[in-house]
């Protein structure tokens, strides 16, 4: 065996921070066959693990270059094997597999590393680094080979608690959850709020505890847990359940600057708690066009936009559904969904297209209403309260607004008419009006409230829009169709309109000439404009005898013609006679 030279070989970081390293013939640096135990022979073999620091060997215990570390600080880790049968000489007479552990660095989270072990000499030493990475306090380090039967080495160092710098609010998410008992996959019934606590370096702190209070428990607004540890990115998260009111509410986040020293805290940005439901009063329906080419011709498209919002004026939650009734034309579909759309941040829009049934036709009211499209959108929520007392619910007493049975008013009267469409959200067969004595629908109500049979039921919220379905052919109907100018000017007020009797179609364009020697007076030519009405589209003109006619004199080429272009391009005029 003389001149045969042994060597530590690493296999390498285990995915947990165990490290191994196995003996192997390597004609490595220092050391020879005097000074080691090579297993040869018949020679009795009792292995043990121990540090050889100073020249002694102690069975069992590793060498700690340094034993008080500070936070996140690193220390050397060496332990040799030896044949305590044999003077306790470096045993290099079989492979082994080195591993490295400690209680914090096999924690679920781990809060120390060792580094991969390195190789000292050629003698059977194995070394590595270990490092605290959010431990703190002792730590036992074992270490251990394959061989079972021989007992493992320890040594503990002790981690100091890092000084505390700052702790800082990192997030909250989501900003908004639902009352108890209405959460929903997108308007959950929790938050989570994120804390970062950081040394006076600026860097991570972990395993740090961060205590947690509220700023508002109205309602049962609670904590699942008051304290909770930093993660190795120096990050606690307080997870908060909403109660049963709307309300709002901050995450206070504490921790010691050190170990029995003082506090320093931060607080997070306002969590609202609602039902995510709209209430009567912040639900609308709008277009953006009044007056579309829309009477017998079809796929002219509109879009209609829906916004929800809850009591506190916020989006209501994504993903409501808001469902549509068309009188003339058609709600188009969205997402798949027949006639319906999804509110997302607020709201939703949904396409209108013109086309069948065309509004007064076929109406059993007849013709009040000829050509008006009238799009009502509703879906469930709460009845609007005046909150006297501040407290976010209903009390029972306080002044709150019903609505009746969703309708569509066909024949513009304001109020339901037999055999217009209604919503039967009773299903009782009749549509119903406000009741004399009702009861506030919805779910903001305080116990006394509820037991006064409020809050029972959710409310039908319905808002509607109009829009003028226009023919392209117009009428056009001057005040007078003589005029006497004798007094050398006159105003004539004109009126277009389609052949329903309502505001034309939008972009429509309208003049004015004159021939002979009548002329206009500071006439432009005029647009029809985005605009709703049932009674056309009024428009002046002023009309003054022509500077070269000094004696008045009519002649038969003295006349005036209002003019109008559709938008389909068709050509309408009216001609008004001149007189002197």
């Amino acid at each position: 065996m003389s001149g045969k030279r042994f060597g530590i070989a690493c296999l390498g970081l285990l995915a947990v921070f165990l490290v191994g390293c196995k003996a192997s013939d390597d004609d490595s640096s220092g050391g020879g066959s005097g000074n080691v135990d090579t297993g040869g022979g018949d020679q009795e073999v009792t292995l043990e693990l121990g540090s050889n620091s100073g020249g002694s060997f102690l069975s069992g215990q590793v060498d700690i270059d340094v034993t008080s570390l500070s936070a996140g600080g690193t220390t050397e880790i060496t332990v040799n094997l030896v044949n305590a049968a044999n003077g306790n000489l470096i045993y290099v007479g079989g492979e082994q597999t080195y591993t490295f552990d400690s209680q914090c660095a096999g924690a679920a989270t781990p809060l120390a590393s060792f580094s991969e072990v390195q190789i000292t000499n050629s003698i059977g030493t194995a070394t590595t680094y270990y490092t605290a990475e959010g431990c703190v306090g002792s730590d036992t380090i074992t270490v251990k080979i394959d061989d079972t039967s021989v007992s493992a080495a320890t040594g503990t160092v002790t981690v100091a608690a890092p000084s505390v710098g700052s702790i800082n609010f990192v997030s909250t998410s989501p900003s908004t959850i639902a009352i108890r008992g209405f959460g929903t996959a997108t308007l959950p019934e929790t938050t989570e709020v994120s804390f970062k606590v950081n040394d006076e370096q600026g860097n991570p702190i972990a395993n740090k505890d961060v205590d947690f209070s509220l700023t508002n428990t109205l309602g049962g607004v609670s904590l699942a847990t008051s304290t909770t540890k930093t993660n190795n990115e120096g990050v606690a998260k307080a997870v908060v359940g909403s109660g049963s009111v709307n309300t709002t509410f901050r995450v206070i986040g504490s921790t010691e600057i050190t170990t029995g020293g003082s506090i320093i805290s931060t607080s997070s940005s306002t969590v609202s708690i609602n039902t995510g439901l709209p209430t009567a009063e912040y639900f609308s329906l709008a277009t953006d066009t009044f007056n579309p080419l829309g009477w017998q011709y079809i796929n002219t498209e509109v879009d209609l936009v829906v916004t929800a919002s809850d009591f506190h004026g916020g989006p209501v939650a994504n993903n409501t559904v808001i469902s549509f009734v068309a009188r003339g034309g058609q709600v188009q579909t969205s997402g798949g969904e027949i006639a319906s759309c999804l509110i997302q941040e607020g709201d939703c829009t949904i396409k209108w297209e013109s086309g069948p049934g065309y509004p007064g036709i076929n109406d059993s009211l007849g013709t009040p209403g000829r050509g008006i499209a009238i799009i009502l959108a509703h879906t469930v929520g709460e009845d609007t309260f005046i909150d006297e007392n501040g407290n976010s619910l209903y009390d029972d007493g306080e002044t709150f607004t019903s609505s009746p049975e969703p309708y569509i008013d066909s024949d513009l009267n304001g109020t339901y008419t037999t055999g217009e469409f209604f919503l039967d959200t009773d299903n009782d067969g009749e549509w119903d009006d406000v009741p004399a004595s009702p009861k506030f629908k919805g779910t903001s109500c305080t116990d006394a409230a509820k037991a006064e049979d409020h809050c029972a039921e959710l409310a039908t919220l319905f808002s509607t829009t109009q829009m003028v379905m226009a023919t392209d052919g117009v009428d056009i109907t001057p005040a007078t169709t003589d005029v006497d100018v004798s007094s050398n000017t006159e105003t004539v007020a004109i009126n277009i309109s389609d052949l329903n009797g309502n505001v034309p179609a939008i972009d429509t364009q309208v003049s004015f000439s004159c021939l002979g020697d009548a002329k206009i007076q500071g006439s432009k030519p005029a647009t029809v404009p985005n605009a709703y009405g049932t009674a056309g589209f009024g428009w002046t003109a002023i009309i003054e005898t022509g500077d070269d006619d000094p004696d008045n004199t009519p002649d038969e080429n003295d006349i005036c013609y209002v003019e109008v272009e559709t938008v389909l391009g068709n050509y309408y005029s009216h001609p008004i006679t001149v007189t002197y």
